[in-house]
């Protein structure tokens, strides 16, 4: 079949061979495909998981995986780093790129940790840090503004309140403690 040439004509996915071959118009999200490949992205699209932000609010544990656990896990980040990345660029809208980069300057790479610091200190640090004839600080005003589309991207994907790069630095110091015996105020030398 063909499908109508009249660009106000109706058509469905039928009217292309290979999709309908491939069981209609049920294809799994391109952008789930592109993270898990196409026969685990129709899986997935079985198992509910319709979209990259689908797959992002996702916990391994909900699947019973088996052997597929750690790929899971991995397709569960991935789609989470991507969703962050957009999240990123509607926060900072026009200025994504250059503000992006210059806030990851001064730790700052996410929504979570946006929200972390109150909006006066966010522009001390960036007015101290960063600031300079080519690059100007936000105003006050301006990172309320980002604070707020920040809590909505949070309230929406609660997830990404875990992605925070302090977040992150608390674990990985939290993991070095391991590594080292507790102290306990009777043990080490007596002095005195």
């Amino acid at each position: 079949s063909t499908l109508p040439q009249d660009p106000d004509a109706k058509w469905t996915c039928f009217d292309l061979p290979r999709t309908a071959m491939s069981g209609g118009c049920e294809v799994p999200d391109d952008e789930v495909t592109v993270i898990a490949g196409e026969g685990m992205a129709l899986v997935l699209d079985k198992l509910g998981i319709k979209s990259r932000a689908k797959l992002a609010a996702s916990n391994a544990a909900e699947f019973d995986a088996g052997q597929w656990t750690a790929d899971i896990e991995r397709w569960i980040e991935r789609a989470q780093e991507l969703e962050l990345d957009e999240a990123l660029s509607v926060i900072f809208a026009d200025t994504a790129p250059e503000t992006i980069a210059s806030l990851k300057l001064l730790g700052i790479s996410t929504p979570a940790d946006i929200m972390d610091h109150r909006p006066a200190a966010l522009v001390a640090l960036y007015t101290n840090r960063i600031a300079n004839a080519e690059v100007t600080a936000p105003s006050v005003d301006l990172v309320e503004q980002w604070q707020a589309t920040a809590k909505e991207k949070i309230d929406a994907a609660p997830w990404l309140r875990k992605w925070s790069a302090l977040n992150a630095y608390s674990a990985m110091m939290a993991d070095a403690d391991d590594d080292f015996p507790a102290v306990s105020a009777g043990s080490g030398p007596r002095i005195g």
